[in-house]
């Protein structure tokens, strides 16, 4: 299609019909997807609230954090 500048479907089509089945390509399969299992969601669900709990010590410092922070920079200026 290149060399001869065509660029059409139907010339898409003849060549593929007027081509050896030998000269074709097949495409491979996609590997199945992986199953999410009940152990995989628990193991989610349980690192989910780790996380919401970090976030809750976080967010309770944070503000002390940062007058702490304003303070430290203001001195050393």
């Amino acid at each position: 299609m290149v060399s001869a500048s065509i660029y059409s479907s139907s010339y898409a089509r003849a060549l593929l019909t007027a081509s050896a089945d030998t000269d074709l390509v097949r495409r491979r399969r996609r590997p199945a997807p992986p199953i999410v299992t009940s152990a995989d969601l628990a193991l989610i669900d349980q690192e989910l609230k780790a996380a919401k709990e970090n976030f809750r010590s976080v967010e309770t410092t944070y503000g002390n954090d940062m007058i702490n922070l304003a303070i430290a920079t203001r001195y050393v200026a």
